[in-house]
Formats: structure tokens, C-alpha cells, sequence
């Protein structure tokens, strides 16, 4: 009982410290709407095509690892062949050859987030850095 009134009391200040503001790896921002009925729909708007920007992005980056990871099964089935053919160990596995590193798309999110900044701004919104 105790443990889930804690929960309680917790929880929500956690969630609240998240609402309106924007993490961008450099530091925090915090959003302020504008006031007017038309700048808020306006702001909507920035934030739908910040979503799809971002999985845009997200989707690149999926789409790389399937790539990687199908070159990888076959650079694999190769390898193995080798070894089979000089009679050696087979000591590596499918993910020996993956480099997934090379899918991160940090600078396309970067700019999603640069766009909305501006998009926001423009509908009359205003964001301080924290």
C-alpha cells in the first residue's frame, strides 16, 4: 500500500517534468504556445510535421539495419564457406559483420528539431533554452 501511494505521489511529477519541453542532446527547451486560437493550430501543425520529419528519419534508419543485417547473412554465408573449404572453425556469427553504427541518423533528427524550432517560432510561439 505504501509502495503504491509513493508510486502515486512520484509518478506524475516525473510525467509533469517532461510536458512542455524538448530534450535536443545539447539542452533542455521549454515551449511557450502562443496566445491566439490561430497560433496554437499553427503550432499543431509544426508539431504533425515534426512527428513525421522524425519518423521519416526513424524509418531511414530501420531501413539501413535491414540492409546491413541482410549483407551481414551474406557476407556470413561466405565466410562460413571459407572456413568449411579450409577446413577451419566457423568462430564468428551473423552479427560479426554487422556495423549498424552507420544507420544512426543524429543529424536528421538534429534537423527535424531545427525545423520545428523555427516553425514554432514563426506561429508566434517563443522557446527559452534551459
Amino acid at each position: 500500500m505504501r509502495r503504491k501511494l509513493l508510486i502515486g505521489l512520484f509518478l506524475p511529477l516525473l510525467v509533469a517534468g517532461c510536458v512542455g519541453t524538448g530534450m535536443t542532446g545539447k539542452q533542455a527547451k521549454t515551449y511557450a504556445q502562443p496566445s491566439s486560437p490561430g497560433g496554437r493550430m499553427c503550432t499543431r501543425q509544426c508539431r504533425n510535421a515534426h512527428e513525421h520529419c522524425r519518423d521519416n528519419c526513424l524509418f531511414k534508419e530501420r531501413q539501413c539495419a535491414m540492409d546491413i543485417q541482410s549483407q551481414a547473412i551474406r557476407d556470413y554465408e561466405d565466410y562460413v564457406r571459407e572456413q568449411f573449404k579450409m577446413r577451419g572453425e566457423v568462430d564468428l556469427k551473423p552479427s560479426d559483420f554487422e556495423q549498424l553504427d552507420k544507420c544512426a541518423q543524429p543529424r536528421c533528427l538534429s534537423q527535424c528539431e531545427d525545423i520545428y524550432d523555427t516553425c514554432f517560432e514563426n506561429c508566434g510561439g517563443s522557446i527559452q533554452n534551459r
